[in-house]
């Protein structure tokens, strides 16, 4: 994921880029996009970021969604609206409604694949529908210093940065953006033309390069929140509610 915090810290803009994507490596050639941390950890897979997008990363954090267990926790479960009952088929998961759900069971919700129309891009569309909902969870909560102590606690033993990212970095950043709202922040996919095969049988995720590619320049350009504007419903947006 791309996140971008213009520096009025009005909105903020996350662009998933699905791990299967076929981009150039550099060094090694086409390669899913994922395959650069194999390859070369942070460094390289920055690099790789920097390279298809023309924006500058100022900061890298690494974690996983098992991690994010924890993160929920802290904030006494995140509330996700499933908007149909989910099962696969024999047994139901989570039925139609609001779930005040646990880090276990926000786990299990982005995990689960039956009934996914469109696969691994409805699972990216799940995640993110959970991070929007710890986004929300802290909007709510922001001035409950217990829950935002024990919240941040949590992230200094769950997530990985680089040097410059420190907790307290991280806790001035949270302060400067305060007052961003869950309707300020765009959650979205890269453009994408479909599904694949590369040369050598893999099956992959083809990005549309024109759409992507004029992303990025208004992320580049701090003009993103003004390309949304004009181009949203050309884009895969997260939707109000998630299937």
């Amino acid at each position: 994921m791309l996140v971008h915090l213009p520096a009025d810290r009005s909105s903020a803009v996350v662009v998933s880029i699905p791990r299967d994507s076929w981009v150039e490596v550099p060094g090694h050639g086409h390669a899913k996009i994922n395959a650069a941390y194999a390859f070369g950890g942070p460094s390289l897979m920055i690099q790789t970021v920097e390279d298809l997008t023309d924006v500058r990363i100022d900061h890298f954090v690494v974690t996983g969604f098992e991690q994010f267990v924890g993160l929920t926790d802290a904030l006494d479960g995140v509330q996700i609206t499933v908007p149909e009952d989910i099962g696969d088929g024999d047994d139901v998961f989570f039925e139609a409604g609001k779930h005040m759900m646990s880090g276990e069971e926000a786990l299990s919700y982005t995990r689960q694949r039956y009934g996914l129309s469109n696969g691994d891009f409805g699972r990216v569309q799940r995640q993110q529908n959970w991070m929007r909902a710890i986004l929300g969870k802290i909007n709510n909560n922001r001035r409950d210093p217990v829950m935002m102590s024990r919240f941040f606690d949590e992230v200094s033993r769950s997530v990985a940065t680089d040097d410059a990212l420190s907790i307290t970095r991280m806790r001035e950043i949270f302060d400067e953006a305060r007052e961003i709202s869950t309707n300020d922040v765009a959650f979205m996919t890269a453009p994408y033309e479909g599904t694949g095969r590369s040369s050598d049988g893999q099956s992959i995720v083809v990005l549309d390069e024109d759409p992507f590619d004029r992303l990025m320049t208004a992320v580049s350009d701090g003009e993103a929140q003004e390309f949304l504007e004009e181009h949203g419903e050309d884009l895969e947006l997260l939707p109000a509610t998630v299937k």
